[in-house]
């Protein structure tokens, strides 16, 4: 056993050595072919040696997922591939005409050759070239009668970028967010980047559990004197757990508060039920504040509608403070005319008087023989008769039933309707 040990060791230092000497013996064809001994190949050299050279940088960007979106701030983490290809033309002239052109492709560390500066230039991160020592760059063979040989450099990227929040119609939102390269160090008319795609290329994205993903489009530009390359895209929220878990409750818990006048006085639970509504609104209003930045341009439809539902529940609590002091006055006691005149609006009683039947134990029947009884006739009230502070506290019982109704459907239409526009856009 442990001679075949000894034997796998000897075999794996013979060949790891070998391929470590290939390696040195590559980059010293590599450093000395082209300028031979006295000036050697360096990657720290602009690959054109004219007076006037344009070096033009070919750039694909491929966003593989999404690690983070930090609503609060408005910080995307992302992750991606990029694919860069340019021409160095010192590798170009060595490779034509030389004793060494049989040799068509090769596969070098990143360090051996010159590589384009390109750093993200919106990022929020620390602020560096893109690069990876793992990562190989590739010389690719001359085509046809050229005399230059383009560099491949695949390589990835992970970043964190700002993207502009708009929580308008939260949950039912979307978000633009770019991305933009420069060659730092360089201006545009040393290095300039452009790319073959006319919109971000999305084929290797990973669904997101929250977000999706959409296409924007890929433009270059300058801007005082510095190549600029930006790819735009927008993220949709995937709004159903949302909507379930908050949406729906929210619209169901804020609609219990015009019900309360329907609880009967006498239980005594209307204040708790109303409390109860309230530190649910509370809950909820806070669930959304902790997912969204605390930001007024614009303000979410739901916080508004939030808001005005708080309000109104407040609102509730304060009536029914005062409808319960009605329903405890003395019975004794004289209601005000003014009182009485707006209770005997309230019920119709001007145009549609109030019939009553008499009290039969105050009040008999008139016999006029054994056979026949004349019956007691409904007598008719005047308006204002016979209005004490239960019938009053009735009335503004279905008065306020219908004013919260009236009140929660307004709120609905100002802010949930214009929601739902953004969820229909969304789906």
């Amino acid at each position: 056993m442990v001679a075949k040990l000894i034997v796998f060791l000897l075999i794996f230092t013979y060949f790891g050595l070998a391929g470590s000497k290939d390696l040195n013996e590559l980059k010293d064809l590599l450093y000395l072919s082209h300028y031979g001994p006295d000036n050697p190949y360096d990657s720290r050299i602009f690959p054109c040696h004219f007076e006037y050279c344009l070096v033009g940088v070919e750039l694909s960007f491929q966003p593989k997922s999404i690690t983070g979106f930090v609503m609060e701030t408005g910080i995307l983490s992302l992750t991606g591939k990029i694919s860069l290809s340019w021409v160095d033309e010192n590798i170009g002239e060595w490779m034509i005409g030389s004793e060494h052109s049989s040799i068509t492709e090769m596969i070098l560390p990143e360090d051996y050759l010159w590589l384009p500066t390109i750093t993200v230039y919106n990022t929020v991160k620390e602020f560096k070239m893109i690069s990876d020592p793992s990562h190989k760059v590739r010389i690719l063979p001359i085509s046809g009668t050229g005399t230059q040989s383009p560099i491949e450099w695949v390589t990835t990227l992970i970043t964190d970028i700002p993207c502009v929040i708009n929580v308008k119609y939260y949950p039912f939102d979307e978000q633009t967010c770019e991305i933009v390269f420069t060659p730092w160090g360089y201006n545009v008319s040393e290095v300039y980047l452009y790319t073959a795609d006319d919109v971000l290329n999305t084929a290797q994205y990973e669904v997101n559990e929250e977000w999706t993903m959409e296409a924007g489009a890929a433009s270059n530009y300058s801007v005082d004197g510095i190549s600029y390359l930006k790819y735009e895209f927008k993220l949709k929220r995937k709004y159903l757990w949302f909507f379930i878990n908050m949406v729906a409750p929210i619209i169901l818990l804020s609609m219990l508060t015009a019900f309360v006048n329907m609880i009967p006085v006498d239980c005594g639970e209307r204040l708790t039920f109303l409390l109860t509504i309230f530190l649910g609104l509370a809950f909820y209003m806070d669930m959304v504040q902790r997912t969204i930045p605390r930001t007024s341009n614009p303000m979410p439809f739901i916080s508004f509608y939030l808001t005005g539902m708080v309000y109104l529940n407040s609102f509730a609590i304060i009536i029914n403070i005062f409808l319960m002091r009605i329903y405890n006055k003395d019975p004794d006691s004289t209601v005000p005319v003014a009182v009485r005149c707006f209770i005997a609006t309230l019920t119709w009683r001007w145009c549609c008087p109030k019939k009553v039947k008499p009290d039969p134990d105050a009040v008999q029947p008139i016999e006029t023989d054994k056979e026949h009884t004349i019956p007691v006739e409904t007598i008719t009230l005047a308006p204002m008769e016979r209005i004490d502070w239960r019938t009053t506290g009735i009335a503004l019982d279905i008065l306020f039933f219908y004013v919260f109704t009236f009140m929660h459907v307004l709120c609905s239409i100002l802010f949930l309707v214009p929601l739902s526009q953004g969820a229909i856009y969304n789906i």
